[in-house]
């Protein structure tokens, strides 16, 4: 059974393992530091007051298997963007990917108040923009990286 989680307060350590493989990483966030970097990562987690940041983390029994955060900007209300996705590297590909983003739909609503999504691909991720799409996401604007958006 997996449960979606919100890792407040963030805590680094939790999500640092998922990020270790170097594809996961740069498929994630490909500006980001390899290995895993904790001042970076703090820094992009940092709250201000025009962005509020969720961390979610997916676990099976006690084991986290993936993570995405979602950057809210309170001066652009309904501007808010699903950001550095991953799944363990060992468990792509089995449909925890899709459990994960359905968890995380059901959250944004219920939970935050978030009717709708955006996030940014990369034409070289091509299996990343195809499956996006399959769940509805559809392309805004920029051609690389695309700008996706999905209604909850």
């Amino acid at each position: 059974m997996f449960t979606l989680v919100q890792n407040t307060p963030i805590n680094l350590s939790l999500i640092s393992p998922l990020y270790e493989d170097r594809e996961v990483l740069s498929k994630a966030w490909p500006q980001a530091i390899y290995p895993f970097n904790q001042e970076q990562w703090t820094e992009w987690f940092k709250e201000t007051s025009k962005v509020k940041t969720v961390s979610l983390l997916l676990k099976f029994e006690s084991d986290i298997v993936a993570h995405a955060a979602i950057k809210s900007y309170v001066i652009e209300p309904g501007l808010n963007y699903l950001c550095l996705i991953a799944v363990r590297k060992d468990l792509q590909s089995k449909g925890i990917g899709r459990e994960f983003l359905k968890q995380i739909f059901l959250h944004c609503q219920n939970k935050l108040g978030i009717s709708e999504l955006y996030l940014m691909v990369h034409l070289d991720n091509q299996r990343a923009l195809d499956f996006y799409t399959k769940l509805g996401f559809q392309w805004v604007d920029g051609e690389n990286p695309r700008r996706l958006k999905i209604k909850l």
